[in-house]
């Protein structure tokens, strides 16, 4: 018979929660199962080393000797035998040296000279090293040289003659260098000539072909041939002494002209240390670093809206008189400038500060 359960009293409160089941962490659990395999381990070492009755297994027994008189020093798998009495083995004997019988091994040498001199003496084969020329061959070679070799020589020397005469100036501030000539040519002895005509680059540097024509004295071609020549130029550029900021002004102080090739420059550089100085640096500037005009302003030595002297130069005529410069301009550029007394705006170059000089 089932009793009736009892109604719970509205005074008797909420039940009171039933407090939460400790739950091990990720780190405990982890721990747990590396105790169980340490005890895991042991036991398995203890049953290995004590069987399964739990008695200790019995080490094997030593090795039986069959001689007494030996001794083992380790039981270990490789044991090492000593003689415990008796006296120690007679080290061998060394062997015996043939004897090497000197008369014989001398009447041997002498039956091989003997031998080797009455064999016949081969001849050189013709055309070898060792066989002697005769005077008639060594001076028709000394000849043959002295026809052949120089060619290039006298050919590269009367290139850079006729190249430098085509240049301009003279080609005093030319370099001449890497010139392709024929290695030899059969040329006369004497009585020859040649003419080269070039074939300029555009820019006066760089690869220059160039043709050849080697005549008689008659005037009749002996010869034809082609190559090129490289040409550069002595030149100056300017680098700066030091690191110079964006925006700083340059002084006499803070660039050198160095020497260099035309072709070393880039473009735009600058030759000149007077253009230079007094410009400001549009960009960091590094030592050693060619300056171009790009990297540099000009400060402009006039500026707008600013009273000026214009002066007027004709022949021995020289007349001044006031003016406004309507726009700013650097040294040597040209501006507009107003003439206060006839109310005209004309064109002047700049010459400082405050004069100015018409242009007509």
């Amino acid at each position: 018979m089932k009793h009736p359960r009892p109604e719970r009293l509205a005074t008797e409160g909420p039940r009171p929660a039933s407090p939460a089941r400790p739950r091990l962490s990720r780190h405990d659990a982890q721990f747990v199962v590396i105790l169980i395999a340490m005890l895991i381990a042991i036991l398995l070492m203890h049953f290995v080393s004590y069987g399964a009755t739990g008695e200790e297994l019995p080490l094997p027994p030593p090795p039986v000797l069959d001689d007494p008189d030996l001794l083992v020093v380790s039981a270990d798998a490789e044991a090492s035998l000593i003689p415990v009495d008796g006296p120690p083995a007679a080290e061998p004997e060394p062997a015996a040296v043939p004897s090497i019988d000197l008369a014989a091994l001398h009447e041997m040498d002498t039956a091989f000279a003997d031998y080797t001199a009455a064999q016949p003496e081969a001849p050189p084969a013709e055309g070898t090293w060792g066989e002697p020329l005769t005077t008639q061959e060594v001076r028709a070679m000394l000849a043959d040289v002295d026809r052949t070799a120089p060619s290039r020589l006298t050919l590269e020397s009367m290139l850079m003659e006729q190249l430098r005469a085509s240049l301009p100036g003279g080609g005093s501030d030319y370099i001449i260098e890497r010139a392709t000539l024929p290695d030899a040519l059969d040329l006369p002895h004497e009585g020859w000539s040649v003419k080269y005509s070039f074939r300029l680059p555009a820019n006066g540097l760089g690869a220059t072909p160039f043709s050849g024509v080697v005549s008689d004295g008659a005037g009749t071609v002996l010869r034809r041939f082609s190559g090129s020549v490289w040409l550069d130029r002595e030149a100056r550029g300017i680098q700066p002494t030091r690191m110079i900021r964006r925006g700083e002004v340059l002084g006499k102080a803070d660039v050198q002209a160095v020497d260099a090739r035309l072709s070393a420059l880039p473009r735009g550089a600058l030759t000149r240390l007077e253009l230079v100085e007094n410009t400001v640096a549009r960009q960091e500037l590094r030592p050693g670093q060619w300056l171009t005009d790009a990297m540099l302003d000009v400060p402009d030595a006039v500026k707008r809206n600013h009273p000026v002297t214009i002066r007027l130069e004709r022949g021995p005529l020289q007349i001044t008189t006031h003016g406004v410069a309507r726009e700013a301009g650097a040294l040597g550029e040209v501006i507009r400038v107003e003439n206060l007394q006839s109310r005209r705006v004309i064109f002047a170059r700049v010459l400082s500060s405050d004069e100015v000089q018409v242009i007509y």
